[in-house]
């Protein structure tokens, strides 16, 4: 008898599923983060003796697994599809897998525009204390206790949407370094007020710049001396209340109507304290504020471009 004639048939089979699925996420470095999430389709109950998976590319050569060009997603962009094909070993045998990873990198942009630039603009406002004279003490109090609520309030918008996690996130850093500077102008408010006090009583007190007056400095109406710092650059230069400024160096005017200790030359100008006695110029609170709004800048500039220099070279 002939041997019975045995024949395969390989029907083609298209099912459609719909799943939805979760991906373990890490936000060390959000928002600069680069994510891979992937998707495993592996057989339940035939082994590799019965059933094998592997990609099998389309009839126009293109991969097996496409996203659509219109497709978009708000925060990512995808980067990368990785198709692979694997064997998982079991107790109960081995069996065939079929293995898709998703390579994102998320938007930036949002976060720029939402967190990044508004939180440098808070930090220049806090800077514009350097400009106010140290004596509004209202003012630069407001502004830096403003900026810094401001500061708290956007590092609070920027951790909304994430889930608590333990460790801080690049954003984190940012956004703590620009309240570090915030706070920081406030630290330098409370040096330069506490130099002016310290300056204001010195000058307070007539028996503290007794001395030699032929080296001093001279103004023409005690009763009407304006409150402020006089540098070099305003030596000889006539003053609004009358006063002319000799012998430059940064000291302190107050504004006083008390008979002080002084001389009158044979012009009638009035001299007063040696400048020997004056303090130096690091205890001037406008050479503080000078200081600071270069140093401020600076530092501010050098730590955008460390903190940018590092996220472009790890994208």
């Amino acid at each position: 008898m002939p041997e019975p004639l045995t024949t395969k048939f390989h029907k083609p089979t298209t099912l459609s599923v719909t799943v939805t699925t979760s991906c373990q996420l890490r936000f060390h470095l959000y928002p600069h983060d680069h994510q891979s999430c992937a998707l495993i389709v592996e057989s339940y109950g035939y082994k590799v003796e019965d059933a094998v998976y592997f990609w099998n590319d389309r009839r126009d050569n293109t991969s097996a697994v496409v996203i659509p060009s219109d497709l978009s997603f708000l925060q990512y962009e995808m980067t990368e599809l990785v198709l692979t094909e694997k064997n998982n070993t079991y107790n109960a045998g081995i069996f065939s897998s079929l293995k898709v990873k998703f390579n994102m990198k998320r938007r930036v942009g949002f976060f720029i525009i939402e967190t990044y630039i508004p939180s440098c603009i808070i930090v220049a406002l806090s800077w514009i204390s350097f400009w106010i004279p140290p004596d509004s003490v209202p003012a630069r109090v407001a502004l830096g206790i403003t900026t810094a609520l401001t500061m708290v309030t956007i590092s609070g918008s920027a951790r909304a949407g994430l889930p608590r996690v333990s460790y801080v996130k690049a954003i984190d850093w940012y956004l703590l370094i620009c309240l570090l500077f915030v706070f920081g102008a406030m630290l330098e408010y409370t040096l330069v007020s506490i130099c002016y006090l310290k300056n204001r009583h010195h000058y307070s007190d007539p028996s503290k710049y007794e001395g030699d007056v032929e080296n001093g400095s001279y103004y023409q109406d005690k009763s009407e001396l304006e409150c402020g710092w006089l540098d070099s650059k305003e030596e000889n230069n006539p003053r609004s209340n009358g006063g002319l400024i000799r012998n430059g160096g940064s000291f302190l005017l107050r504004k006083s109507r008390r008979q002080y200790n002084s001389r009158t030359d044979k012009n009638g100008i009035t001299k007063l304290a040696n400048k020997d006695n004056f303090p130096m110029i690091i205890t001037n609170p406008v050479n503080i504020d000078r200081v600071a709004r270069v140093v401020y800048l600076v530092l501010f500039v050098l730590f955008n471009t460390l903190y940018w220099s590092i996220f472009v070279w790890l994208n």
